[in-house]
């Protein structure tokens, strides 16, 4: 866990999506930096509720790790938290909104 609250990459959150913009996007075989790092992020999120889930609440060290993943992305999670724009009612937004409220 430690190690995963280290990762910088959380912090590169990327606020633009290229498929929100208009760009074309049948031609191009990547996927948007946005649907990239949600990815990662799902991942780490999903992570800390399987530890959460499957240790308890019970288990004080568990929580304090996910607690301090959480605090040293704050921005991240405080601008997830905080996003009023439209594609903030895309799936994957959603998704990234439930992923953070459960972990939270």
């Amino acid at each position: 866990m430690q190690r995963l609250a280290g990762c910088v990459f959380f912090d590169l959150r990327p606020y633009f999506d290229r498929d929100e913009a208009g760009v074309d996007t049948e031609e191009d075989f990547t996927s948007s930096p946005m649907a990239r790092y949600h990815q990662l992020l799902f991942a780490a999120l999903k992570f800390c509720l399987a530890m959460l889930t499957s240790l308890g609440i019970e288990n004080q060290d568990c929580g304090n790790q996910v607690m301090q993943f959480i605090l040293s992305r704050g921005e991240v999670f405080h601008g997830i938290l905080r996003d009023r724009h439209p594609r903030s009612f895309s799936l994957p937004a959603l998704r990234e909104l439930a992923l953070t409220t459960a972990v939270n």
